[in-house]
């Protein structure tokens, strides 16, 4: 048996016997004390792995939002072409829309006798002359009779737009120096407010510098829905109600908008 007197002596052999210290251990500290080394390592280990975790984690979110980042670029970029795409769109509708509009006000003009002979048949005119009325003598009517034009309070726009109408012919019967009416036609694909507008102004327009009948129409292949209520299909009603906001409405079809046919060889 080891046997010691002093403290020191009891420290020497603590120190120089590993039973001893094992011993002396197990009875000062607990299981719990005893186990925190090797657990305090497994944390380390989990700590470390965890870490690892994380940085793998991070970099998978870090690819992720460059993989987000790569999709919305894709995304605008895909936006701006169908911006881009919308934009041509529209400007080749707004074309396609002119040139429509153009070939609906060519057709009418070409078919101005169709036009006047609605009206010339109710007046019992049967055989016509019809002239376009040119830019000087559209302003000259306008300078000749300012003041009464002016009081009938149009639209400032009525001015401009009658300086460039679609079609504002003087309709004569043949062999009459007299002149018997006049139309103011305005023509589009698609009939609207503003075709209705000019047409009515310039009629207006007419009367009250010739002194003499002007009936307003609006030529075109469909009428659009904001001027339903205010055009004609009927020339009797139309002329009957004497509504000088209203206009005639001229079906355009395909037919209109072929070339006329020439007048065979024998017919002079």
């Amino acid at each position: 048996m080891t046997t010691f007197d002093t403290i020191d002596d009891l420290l020497r052999l603590v120190r120089e016997d590993e039973d001893v210290r094992a011993a002396l251990r197990r009875e000062i500290l607990t299981e719990e004390l005893l186990a925190l080394p090797a657990q305090f390592i497994v944390m380390q280990e989990t700590q470390a792995s965890m870490q690892e975790s994380l940085i793998v984690l991070q970099e998978r979110q870090n690819s992720m939002q460059e993989t987000q980042n790569s999709i919305l670029e894709e995304i605008r970029d895909i936006h701006k072409d169908i911006s881009e795409l919308h934009g041509m769109f529209r400007q080749q509708h707004e074309d396609f829309g002119r040139f429509r509009g153009g070939y609906a006000a060519d057709a009418a003009r070409r078919h101005k006798g169709e036009i006047a002979g609605i009206f010339a048949r109710l007046r019992g005119m049967r055989y016509l002359r019809i002239r376009e009325l040119g830019s000087e003598e559209r302003s000259d009517l306008l300078d000749e009779h300012y003041e009464a034009v002016f009081a009938l309070n149009l639209r400032e726009r009525a001015w401009l737009t009658f300086d460039v109408p679609d079609l504002v012919a003087e309709v004569t019967a043949r062999r009459s120096s007299t002149p018997g009416f006049y139309i103011a036609v305005e023509a589009s694909y698609t009939g609207d407010t503003e075709d209705l507008r000019r047409a009515t102004d310039h009629a207006k327009i007419l009367r009250t510098a010739t002194g003499k009948d002007a009936y307003a129409v609006v030529a075109g292949v469909r009428i659009g829905p904001n001027i339903l209520g205010n055009v004609y299909h009927d020339v009797t009603d139309f002329i009957h109600e004497q509504d000088e906001g209203t206009a005639l409405w001229y079906q355009l079809t395909e037919a209109h908008f072929e070339p006329l046919d020439p007048l065979p060889s024998n017919v002079s």
